[in-house]
């Protein structure tokens, strides 16, 4: 496990996929964890917080993933943090677009959460290491 004091911000509109996925981190990276049901609640707590990494779901309500990223962007506390999506409409985006607005990769939903702590840590280009994946599933 991975025992650097780091901060992940998953965003997420869906409150059982925000468990799965907080459960599933906290079994392989010894992170805080922070959680946000809305991408307005996440610029809000990445503002507050400065969190080492951003997951955030792309298909959200009122604002979407995209728009809560031109937001982190356009501010001097925010415009660096590394921003991971993930999505269950996957055949619908365009992988360079995101990579061209400075999106360290998209993860398809649902997800391996070792894979997932796994693109959190090299997004926070942290050198350490996740449980192995036999110990994960």
């Amino acid at each position: 496990m991975l025992t650097i004091n780091q901060a992940v911000l998953v965003v997420d509109d869906d409150p059982d996929t925000l468990l799965l996925i907080t459960m599933g981190l906290q079994l392989n990276l010894d992170w805080t964890i922070i959680t946000a049901n809305s991408a307005e609640e996440g610029i809000f707590k990445a503002k507050a917080n400065y969190p080492d990494v951003i997951l955030s779901d792309i298909d959200t309500p009122q604002i979407n993933g995209m728009q809560m990223l031109r937001a982190l962007r356009e501010n001097s506390v925010t415009k660096n943090i590394p921003v991971i999506f993930f999505t269950g409409i996957w055949k619908e985006i365009n992988v360079q677009e995101y990579a061209h607005l400075g999106v360290k990769t998209v993860i398809p939903k649902p997800c391996n959460f070792l894979t997932l702590a796994t693109h959190i840590v090299q997004a926070a280009n942290v050198i350490g290491k996740c449980k192995a994946l036999s110990n994960t599933q």
